[in-house]
C-alpha cells in the first residue's frame, strides 16, 4: 500500500507539471450500489500522442479482472472484442501477449487531433453488485490498475464501492418481480383472434436499465392474478434476447377459457428502480384478443330435406296425427288430455317450489348482509384483520363459500363460480388487494375508514345476486 500510494502521488505531481504523462483514472456509476443493481466501471486513460513509444507498447496490469464476479460480458469475450479491432491505439492487458485496439479522442487537457497530443481513451464493464456476505461484509474492493508506458509507472487510485441491501419490505403487492433495476415490459398476443379451446402466444419482452440477465422468469402461477385459471390456461414456453442484447423475452402458451374474454388483461410488476431509491409498481397491457366459437365459425347452414312428406305428418287434426286414425272408445281429445294433465301438475309444483326456495335464499341472504353491515357499523372502524373476519364470513352465509386467507385470484375464482359479474368482482379483488396492503403497512390507519366504507357498498352489491 506504502508503494502504491506513492506511485499514485508522484503521478499526480508529474501530471500537475506535464500533461504529456499518462494517467489513470478508475471510477463507477454508484459508489453505494444496491445489492443485485448493475455497476458500471469505468477506466479512463491519458496516453501521450504518436506511436508506440520507444520502450513497446503500453501495458495494463488489471489484477480484478480475472475475479469471480457476475460480469454482463466474460473477460474473455471482452478481451476478444477489443482485439478484433485492428484499429486504435495498442494496449497489452495482463499477460495477455495479444493487444487489445482502443479508438480515443484528444485529452481536454491538450486538444488538437489525435495522435498530435495526449489523448484518452476508455475502458468499461458491467457487473451485477454481490449479495452481501461473511466474505465481503458488504464492501467491494477494486486494486489500482497499473499503467507501465515508456519507461514509467503509473497507478490509478484504488476503488471502494459500499452495498446497499434493498428495502423489501416496501415492495409492493404484485407478484412479478423484476428485482433491482429500472424495467418496462410490453406484452404482445399472437395472434390476436383464437378459437375457444385454441392456444395463443403471449411474450412479456423487458427493456431497461439493469441486469437482465439476473431477472427470473416469472412462473406462470405468478401471473394468475392478472391470468386467473378461471379464464385461462398459461404454460411456459422458455425465453429468447433481442439480436442486440437489449431486450429480454419470455413467452407463454395462453388457453382462453370462455367466449366473454376480449382481452389479454393488465399484468402488474414491480421493479426497484436505484436511481430514484424506491419501489416502482407498474403494469403491461391490457392486450385486445377475439375468442371464436370453433363450433359456429366451421359449421354451415344445414340441407333441407326434400321429399314426399308421409301422411301423419301433414298438417291436419292434431289427434289424429298423434294417436292415429282409428276408433276409439272415448274422445282422442280427452286422452290427450288424461295423459297431459299429471306432466303439467308436477312441473307447476316444481317451479312454485323454486320459487319458495329462491324467496328463502334471498331472505337469507339479506340477514348474512344485515348482519355484516352490523359489524361494520360501530364507533371504532374494524382492523383491518376484523375486516377480513367480516367478510370471509358473510361469503360463507351468502354463497355457501369457504375460504381461508384467499389471494385475489382465489377470491375471483370463487366468486364467479357463485355468479357474481365481472365487473362486482373485479371491484371485490381491488378492494381485497387493497386490504391486504393496509395489514401489512407497518400498523398504520391511513385510509381504514375508506376500506370499511367501501366494504359496506361491495357486500351490498354482493347481496343482489341471484335476487
Amino acid at each position: 500500500m506504502l508503494t502504491w500510494g506513492i506511485l499514485i502521488l508522484s503521478s499526480a505531481c508529474c501530471q500537475a507539471a506535464d500533461n504529456s504523462v499518462p494517467s489513470l483514472e478508475l471510477t463507477a456509476s454508484s459508489e453505494r450500489p444496491f445489492v443485485g443493481g448493475q455497476i458500471q466501471l469505468a477506466l479512463t486513460i491519458d496516453l501521450p500522442g504518436g506511436a508506440a513509444g520507444s520502450a513497446g507498447l503500453p501495458r495494463l496490469t488489471i489484477p480484478w479482472l480475472e475475479a469471480d464476479y457476475d460480469w454482463t460480458m466474460a473477460p474473455a469475450s471482452w478481451r476478444e472484442k477489443l482485439q478484433a479491432h485492428f484499429s486504435g491505439q495498442p494496449v497489452l492487458i495482463n499477460d495477455d501477449p495479444r493487444p487489445i485496439f482502443l479508438r480515443g479522442k484528444p485529452s481536454p487537457a491538450t486538444g488538437g487531433p489525435v495522435g498530435t497530443g495526449s489523448n484518452r481513451y476508455k475502458l468499461t464493464w458491467s457487473l451485477a453488485a454481490p449479495p452481501i456476505d461473511d466474505i465481503n461484509q458488504g464492501v467491494m474492493r477494486f486494486a489500482p490498475v497499473k499503467l507501465v508506458f515508456e519507461g514509467r509507472t503509473v497507478l490509478s487510485r484504488p476503488l471502494e464501492l459500499r452495498l446497499r441491501p434493498v428495502p423489501a419490505a416496501l415492495r409492493p403487492i404484485p407478484r412479478v418481480n423484476l428485482g433491482v433495476g429500472s424495467y418496462v415490459i410490453r406484452s404482445e398476443v399472437e395472434p390476436r383472434t383464437v378459437d375457444l379451446g385454441s392456444e395463443a402466444r403471449l411474450t412479456l419482452r423487458v427493456t431497461g436499465k439493469g441486469a437482465l440477465r439476473n431477472i427470473l422468469q416469472p412462473a406462470p402461477a405468478q401471473l394468475a392474478e392478472a391470468l386467473p385459471p378461471s379464464d385461462f390456461v398459461v404454460s411456459s414456453a422458455g425465453e429468447s434476447w433481442s439480436g442486440d442484447g437489449t431486450e429480454r423475452r419470455f413467452h407463454y402458451q395462453v388457453k382462453p377459457r370462455r367466449l366473454e374474454i376480449d382481452q389479454i388483461p393488465r399484468i402488474s410488476y414491480t421493479c426497484f428502480d436505484p436511481d430514484r431509491e424506491e419501489w416502482l409498481q407498474l403494469a403491461a397491457g391490457p392486450v385486445r384478443i377475439t375468442i371464436r366459437n370453433p363450433a359456429s365459425a366451421g359449421s354451415s347452414q344445414p340441407t333441407a330435406v326434400t321429399g314426399p312428406v308421409p301422411e301423419r305428418f301433414r298438417f291436419g287434426d292434431v289427434s289424429v296425427a298423434l294417436l292415429g286414425k282409428r276408433d276409439w272408445p272415448v274422445s282422442p281429445w280427452l286422452l290427450l288430455l288424461v295423459a297431459g294433465v299429471p306432466p303439467l301438475l308436477w312441473l307447476a309444483f316444481w317451479f312454485g317450489l323454486h320459487r319458495v326456495g329462491r324467496s328463502l335464499q334471498s331472505a337469507g341472504a339479506t340477514h348474512a348482509a344485515r348482519r355484516a353491515i352490523e359489524r361494520l357499523t360501530g364507533p371504532d372502524a374494524p382492523t383491518p384483520e376484523g375486516l377480513v373476519v367480516i367478510f370471509l364470513a358473510f361469503c360463507r352465509s351468502r354463497f355457501r363459500v369457504t375460504l381461508s386467507e384467499p389471494t385475489g385470484a382465489e377470491l375471483e375464482h370463487h366468486l364467479l363460480q357463485a355468479g357474481v359479474a365481472r365487473a362486482v368482482v373485479d371491484d371485490a379483488v381491488r378492494w381485497w388487494n387493497d386490504l391486504a396492503a393496509a395489514r401489512f403497512s407497518a400498523g398504520t390507519t391511513d385510509g381504514r375508514t375508506s376500506l370499511v366504507e367501501d366494504a359496506k357498498s361491495l357486500i351490498m352489491a354482493l347481496d343482489t345476486v341471484g335476487r
